[in-house]
């Protein structure tokens, strides 16, 4: 509110940054998921409660020393060959088999066991077989005895076959024995043979076994490695927006999982998302105007101590541990041990239990965190949470949605003895940190005309509190490196410092086992080059704290552009490698969070207090005050602060009108003059005698043409009026330059009026070398030497034509035949 007769001749602004609430975690657990409508999948096995790769079956020739078989009793069981057979007759194939005893065997008071390791077989289904060669010599059942059995899901032994008669043979033959029902689901298949009791007389050779094998027949079978392909997911689809996407996962030595994030639109990888060898991926990153849909492949190869299990995948800032699978995966203890070597896990109660305080590694959030839910099953323990490397906060439990008062980017979680306990116990793991993405295309824009007079109006500004854009506005940029030679990316950051700063690379068409990077600040290094190639497949390129520290003290006290109240400096980001180095480089998802406040005091002139002070000219009175709104405009889903810390005004004219020859809604640079009249009405100041009391009294002129790329403000004294042509160029202006003379024209600045009416006329040409814009601002003003006055002012570029859209020009023209 300003009293009537008044402008604004100043005000003080904050903008700032806030956290948004919002419920988005979402997660993918158990079959229901993992073979959802839309998954893709090759050699998995879906049907389990972790995702993993099929089993390729097993198969035993005993050629290996190693072969993994438990051989019971002292001298029964035996691997090689019965010596009273020999090397031919005693194996069905190769030099070595599993035998009992060398020649017969003796009276046995039990039964002895020759049992496989167990295979895992969760995803079995369909008909299983169990098959061997067998050369057996055993008496009746009425005497001796011989067993084939087989471990069932539930750990129980069940008998697939035993001797009734009599059996003595001569040769190996094969045996082929139905084991579906017991493999299916099983994560635990075994196959034992057993030789007793036996009586005092008439003995054989017992047991020789070859070629054992466990396959399906006509069922699915793996071959070491498998791919799944996630349904699409994304903000349109369940809500949860690009974010931070954690995989619940037990990788085992040797073993390997990539992870890949595909656009669902196009179907190609996502560049700097490709064969990840890490189970968290920031997707906030990626800009989800470009690709709302994303699929997460992933890529599976079994290793010497097994096939790596996924237990969930959580994304929308959810986190959730499986702890069947691997409890509470990448968390350590103050020694830096893991879980499993920190505490237990018992199956039966489906519950980890440790004595210790573990710790979550930090993880970054470009897309933010504005509220955390804590809905584990935790008992005797306490679950404390860190933001932004802060103080450690309890947080409850019970599933409430908590609200922070500023948005933080980084995270660590931990779990602690709660005090008169000894230890805790942990049955079920599920904590959203819930997206709060810091505000983008926050600013101050009178009238919502899309023409922001303040704030972060360019696209190279970013975020309010989290640069993510690169000077272009993009958010990627991609590359020829020729020869090793630089690649430069440029971002701005702000003057102030940042907190953290990380970027995402990815070498595609080719590779480099070296590739440096360097920051470098007007032309000079700053940060020193170090090899960033190690952190490709890591998906991010962090900046040291060391290096972070280098930066932020050149950054400070500089200024390259940035709205009042935030400095931005041009820092640029130069790949190079060796001059054998010829490929296609990808950078961005830049990372560079910093405090999210702005403040500043903006003075007569400034397109803010120009754009309302033109708002009040327009407003109606009402008891004696004009009212304008302050409306910020943000460009997505987000929260501010918005605060006004001061105003002052001074006593103003009326605006009477402004009229415009040509009158149009675009200006063009060039050729065509424009030419502007504003009137005003000085009633309210008590002269009668406006236009001669400027002339004397020591007032301005002051015309303002401003766009989002640029402005040009000239400010010319009221007592040197009337000027034409050249003239001009003696009044104070910054910015672009208006053209008052083209040599065949010229352009003027003339003030008239009598008693209280006063009129200011001006004419000139805007230089060629203005770029287009969305939409431009011009405003006539005078000033008195208390402040400025209500400005006449227009706006150019409504609905869909262009605030300032340079013409095309002819350079050159000719004529060709077809002689020439």
């Amino acid at each position: 509110e300003v009293d009537d007769g008044r402008s604004i001749a100043r005000v003080d602004l904050t903008l700032e940054s806030a956290a948004l609430g919002r419920s988005t975690g979402a997660a993918l657990t158990g079959a229901s998921d993992f073979d959802a409508p839309g998954a893709v999948y090759e050699g998995m096995d879906v049907n389990g409660s972790a995702l993993t790769i099929l089993p390729d079956g097993a198969f035993w020739d005993f050629e290996d020393p190693n072969h993994g078989w438990t051989l019971g009793g002292t001298n029964v069981w035996k691997h090689g060959f019965d010596s009273t057979l020999g090397s031919t007759a005693g194996v069905s194939s190769g030099q070595n088999a599993l035998y009992t005893y060398d020649g017969n065997y003796p009276y046995m008071s039990t039964t002895y066991w020759a049992t496989s390791p167990d295979l895992p077989c969760n995803g079995c289904a369909g008909s299983w077989e169990l098959s061997f060669m067998r050369r057996l010599g055993i008496e009746s059942s009425s005497w001796d005895h011989v067993y084939v059995q087989v471990k069932n899901a539930q750990g129980n032994w069940v008998q697939v076959w035993t001797n009734s008669g009599t059996i003595n043979e001569n040769s190996f033959s094969q045996q082929s024995y139905d084991i579906s029902t017991h493999v299916a689901s099983n994560p635990n298949f075994a196959v034992r043979f057993g030789l007793g009791t036996t009586d005092y007389s008439v003995h054989y050779t017992g047991w020789n076994i070859d070629d054992v094998r466990i396959q399906p027949s006509g069922g699915v079978t793996g071959t070491g490695e498998g791919t799944w392909t996630s349904a699409p997911f994304g903000p349109d689809v369940d809500g949860a927006p690009h974010a931070r996407l954690t995989l619940d996962a037990n990788v085992p030595s040797g073993a390997v999982l990539e992870a890949t994030v595909i656009d669902a639109l196009t179907g190609t990888a996502v560049p700097g998302y490709t064969n990840l060898d890490v189970t968290t991926v920031d997707l906030g990153a990626i800009d989800a105007a470009e690709r709302p849909l994303l699929r997460l492949q992933l890529h599976f190869e079994e290793g010497s101590e097994g096939a790596p299990a996924v237990g969930s995948i959580a994304y929308g800032g959810r986190l959730l541990h499986e702890l069947e699978v691997m409890p509470l995966a990448m968390w350590t203890d103050p020694s830096g041990n893991e879980p499993a070597d920190a505490g237990t896990f018992s199956t039966s109660a489906g519950a980890f239990v440790a004595a210790t305080t573990l710790t979550s590694p930090v993880t970054t959030h470009r897309s933010g965190i504005g509220a955390v839910r804590n809905s584990c099953d935790l008992t005797d323990g306490i679950l404390e949470l860190r933001l932004d490397g802060g103080a450690w906060t309890e947080i409850q439990d019970g599933g409430g949605l908590i609200v922070f008062e500023a948005i933080a980017h980084t995270a660590e979680l931990r779990i602690r003895t709660a005090a008169g306990s000894n230890a805790w116990t942990l049955k079920h793991f599920e904590v959203d940190l819930l997206p709060s993405p810091a505000p983008s295309g926050a600013m101050v824009d009178i009238g919502a005309d899309g023409t922001g007079e303040w704030g972060l109006v360019e696209a190279a500004h970013g975020r309010l509190g989290l640069q993510d854009r690169l000077t272009n506005g993009a958010q990627w940029m991609e590359a020829n490196m020729i020869g090793g030679a630089d690649v430069v990316v440029p971002f701005l950051l702000p003057a102030d410092g940042v907190e953290a700063l990380s970027l995402v690379v990815d070498v595609l068409s080719s590779d480099t086992n070296l590739l440096n990077m360097e920051l470098r600040m007007d032309g000079n290094t700053v940060v020193q080059p170090f090899d960033v190639r190690p952190f490709v497949d890591e998906a991010e390129v962090h900046l040291s704290s060391t290096d972070l520290a280098t930066l932020n003290a050149a950054l400070s006290g500089q200024r390259d552009a940035g709205p009042s109240g935030l400095d931005f400096v041009e820092v640029q980001a130069v790949f190079s490698g060796p001059t054998s180095a010829n490929l296609v480089l990808v950078a961005g998802g830049l990372f560079a969070p910093y405090s999210g406040v702005m403040s500043t005091s903006l003075v007569p002139g400034h397109p803010l207090v120009v754009a309302l002070n033109g708002a009040l000219g327009e407003a109606m009175p009402m008891n004696g005050v004009r009212r304008v709104s302050l409306p910020v405009a943000l460009s997505a889903p987000g929260a501010v602060q918005f605060t006004v810390d001061d105003l002052r005004t001074t006593a103003s004219v009326e605006v009477v009108g402004l009229s415009m020859t040509p009158d149009v809604d675009t200006l063009v640079p060039g050729e065509d003059w424009y030419r502007f009249n504003a009137s005003f009405d000085a009633t309210r100041l008590g002269t009668t005698t406006f236009a001669n009391d400027m002339r004397t009294q020591g007032w301005d002129v002051r015309m303002v043409l401003h766009a989002p790329g640029g402005a040009a403000e000239v400010t010319c004294s009221v007592g040197a009026l009337p000027l034409t042509g050249d003239e001009l160029n003696g009044c104070s202006d910054t910015g672009q330059a208006l053209i008052w003379s083209n040599g065949d024209e010229e352009g003027h600045l003339t003030l008239g009026g009598s008693g209280a009416l006063a009129w200011v006329d001006v004419a000139f040409q805007i230089p060629v070398a203005w770029a287009d814009e969305p939409s431009a601002v011009f405003s006539i003003s005078l000033v008195s030497p208390a402040g400025p006055m209500l400005p006449a002012s227009r706006t150019f570029g409504a609905g869909a034509a262009m605030g300032i859209e340079p013409d095309v020009g002819l350079e050159d023209w000719w004529i060709e035949t077809s002689s020439g």
